[in-house]
Parts: structure tokens; sequence; C-alpha cells
């Protein structure tokens, strides 16, 4: 009979140092809470940068607006239609400019 109680401690003692290992396994994607490494490089697509924007009707709200370089390029890639021609008309180039 005492072989059977030993074979319980083996079994036990070999799942409980199994776990700590499985557990620490490299393979295994990391999780939701480590953090992405910052970026520093200014230059970098995915840098974020903020800026301030008066709001309209107010003297002294302004809301902070904060992007990504990629994504503050293509806004002003996009630009907008009417700006433009409305700039161009002011410069004497003629109204709507083809896009």
């Amino acid at each position: 009979m005492t072989g059977i109680p030993q074979a319980w401690a083996l079994l036990i003692l070999a799942l409980s140092l199994a776990a700590p290992a499985a557990a620490h396994d490299s393979s295994m994607p990391p999780s939701a809470d480590t953090k992405p490494a910052r970026i520093t490089d200014k230059s970098h697509p995915d840098y974020v940068r903020c800026r301030s924007e008066e709001v309209i009707g107010s003297r002294a709200n302004t809301r902070r607006i904060c992007k990504t370089n990629r994504e503050w390029a293509e806004l002003s890639a996009k630009g907008d239609p009417n700006s433009r021609d409305m700039l161009n008309r002011a410069a004497g180039l003629g109204g709507l400019t083809p896009q």
C-alpha cells in the first residue's frame, strides 16, 4: 500500500514542476499587458505628434489633436479641395483645380 501514495506524491511533484515552466514559455505570444517600445525618432511614420487647435466660437478654448506622422501626412495630402480652390482664386490662378 505504500507504493500508491508514493506514486501520487511523484505525480503531484512532476505536475507542480511542469506548471511554472509552461507559464514562461517563450514561444507564446506576448500578453496584452506588455507595452510596445516607445518611438523616439520624430521622423518615424508611427511617431505621435499633438497639435492644439482653436475651438470655433471660443476665445480661450483649444482642443488637442494627436495623430501619427503618417496620419498627419495623409490629411495634408488630401487637403480640402474647396480651400485649395479659394486660395487659387485669390492668387489669380483660376478656379477649380483638377484632381
